[in-house]
């Protein structure tokens, strides 16, 4: 606390300060395509292989990691060509492939921290619902759910009566809907279903033709949700789910429904595509019409 801090270093960063200040040297546009056409072109040299040995070998499974030392790999065998230099790029190298993410330099000492693990969606978001979506080397941890991030808890109660308590209690509506989508990505509708103890309000048979009869069904959740609108927009709304079974696998199917039905004919006829008039009786033949 009384030692006086001189620089933060993100090895990224620097990394991309290089290369930078290189190519506005040398007047040259820099980018991947180029620089693996121009290694390419050199005496034909396995360069694929040159940039595999090295992503193999200091790859410590963070996913911004591998792509860095992709380029890196690159830009190494591009300066071993002999077409241009960088000053200090192999102690660059060697801190960046050591797995160095920030160093912090004092005047009495420097802390090098470790590149974390990181897990996204496909969006690259932050995203886990099994893992930390952040995990450090040492022990640091950080859970984030399609891009918000979410206490412990949620996690260590998982699998246990607690969860859906907290999920009782919590008021922030992040969290909340975090939950779900947590529990729905663990263990699908139907376990979101049990979790969030729903009733069956209704079921129907409907015969489709001789051959194929289906059991529509409707259910809700016992709790209701403030961030929750039926389809004319009344906030305060508990889960809702229509239940279909696909007539080629036999599949079931829990879908997504407005909590103001209490019919479950009704409530699958509103999930048809919206050309389907109401007045059309819900049966495949003419459906597929």
């Amino acid at each position: 606390m009384k030692s006086r801090k001189i620089n933060i270093l993100t090895v990224d960063n620097a990394l991309n300060r290089f290369m930078d200040n290189t190519t506005r040297k040398s007047i040259k546009q820099w980018d991947d395509i180029l620089l693996k056409r121009t290694i390419s072109e050199h005496l034909h040299l396995n360069h694929k292989q040159s940039v595999q040995d090295i992503i193999i070998k200091f790859s410590k499974n963070g996913k911004i990691l591998k792509g860095n030392l992709e380029r890196l790999a690159f830009l190494d065998f591009h300066i071993n060509l002999g077409d241009f230099t960088i000053p200090d790029f192999s102690y660059l190298k060697k801190l960046f492939c050591s797995g160095v993410y920030n160093v912090f330099f004092w005047e009495d000492f420097v802390l090098a921290i470790p590149n974390p693990i990181i897990r996204e969606n496909e969006d690259c978001q932050l995203h886990s619902t099994v893992y930390p979506a952040i995990e450090w080397p040492f022990g640091g941890k950080a859970y984030y759910i399609h891009g918000r991030e979410m206490p412990e808890w949620i996690f260590s109660y998982y699998g246990t009566d607690l969860l859906y308590q907290r999920f009782l209690m919590e008021n922030n509506e992040d969290i909340r809907s975090g939950i779900i989508s947590f529990v729905k990505e663990r263990v699908g509708e139907r376990g979101l279903l049990d979790f969030l103890q729903a009733e069956l309000i209704d079921e129907k048979l409907v015969e489709h033709n001789s051959e194929y009869t289906e059991v529509l069904r409707l259910y809700k959740s016992k709790e209701k949700f403030d961030y929750l609108q039926d389809r004319r927009g009344r906030s305060g709304q508990p889960y809702c789910w229509s239940e279909f079974t696909c007539p080629s696998t036999g599949a079931t199917y829990l879908i997504d429904n407005s909590a103001d039905f209490k019919d479950a004919l009704k409530a699958a006829k509103f999930l048809r595509p919206s050309f389907v008039p109401e007045y059309v009786e819900y049966r495949w033949s003419h459906d597929a019409s």
